[in-house]
């Protein structure tokens, strides 16, 4: 009995330690557990918006009076990056061209840089605007991320910080003249959402 009544006391003895100590009033106050709780939601916050800064899904489209496009997709991922447009469809005057550089691109202050692009300068026979426009502003493209900026990626590290800011640009001759001067110039900014 008196060896149960012992190891009674000790066991309540360390209770009552523990309940003393400064751990127990340090866990039974609400304060610090607050605090806890507030550091793991920022940390979750932080973490958070660093994964989205590097996720972008862009959704646009376009609607002019001269150029409608249903839609373009941008999608930028750490390992893969997708550009997608459907066809463009011309309803402004007709016109014969010879030469013409239809494309999307972003626009850095006053310079556009090209994401794609479909040209020809030298067509021996004038050729319909709104078959040239219909049929080369179609694209399709994706790309691995190395995270290298190298000549072939479209995605550079400029293209993926202005593409908010990009354009469908369509320049064309009526004139067979070989020079880089076009007559028409068709300038569509996208209208992005950014999901």
């Amino acid at each position: 009995m008196k060896k149960k009544s012992k190891k009674k006391n000790k066991l309540t003895n360390i209770i009552e330690k523990i309940k003393n100590s400064k751990i127990a009033t340090l866990l039974n106050d609400p304060k610090p557990i607050i605090v806890v709780l507030m550091i793991i939601c920022v940390l979750f916050i932080i973490a958070f918006s660093n994964y989205k800064s590097k996720y972008k899904v862009y959704d646009g489209n376009v609607e002019t009076d001269s150029i409608s496009i249903r839609a373009v997709h941008v999608y930028i991922h750490p390992r893969m990056n997708i550009f997608f447009s459907s066809g463009a469809t011309y309803t402004g005057e007709e016109k014969k061209v010879y030469q013409y550089q239809i494309g999307y691109y972003y626009k850095v202050g006053d310079t556009y840089y090209p994401i794609k692009e479909s040209y020809d300068y030298s067509l021996e026979t004038p050729v319909d605007l709104k078959d040239i426009i219909s049929k080369t502003s179609y694209f399709n493209y994706s790309e691995f991320n190395s995270g290298k900026n190298t000549k072939s990626n479209i995605f550079t590290n400029n293209a993926v910080k202005n593409i908010k800011d990009l354009h469908f640009i369509v320049s064309a001759s009526t004139t067979e003249s070989t020079e880089d001067e076009f007559d028409i110039q068709i300038d569509s900014p996208i209208n992005f959402t950014e999901f």
